[in-house]
């Protein structure tokens, strides 16, 4: 069932939604969550990369690759 899941699972907000609230459905709840478990930079990177896959960052790459990795670890060791 969860190979399933996550095999229709096609945005990053519906990735984020099973990771935070074990719910596909709800990719319009997950930033108040983003925000309490990981504070602000994670609800600006998660909008940044969000925001990315459909048009040009205009910030430092460098810096949005760095943080996006750190919010991915947080997001996958997440009990």
């Amino acid at each position: 069932e969860v190979e399933a899941v996550l095999e229709k699972a096609t945005r990053l907000t519906t990735f984020v939604a099973l990771a935070l609230l074990d719910d596909e459905n709800r990719g319009g709840d997950v930033l108040p969550p983003l925000q309490h478990d990981f504070g602000n930079r994670a609800v600006s990177v998660f909008q940044a990369v969000n925001a990315g896959a459909h048009q040009p960052f205009a910030g430092d790459l460098r810096d949005l690759v760095r943080d996006a990795a750190v919010l991915a670890r947080q997001l996958t060791e997440r009990p």
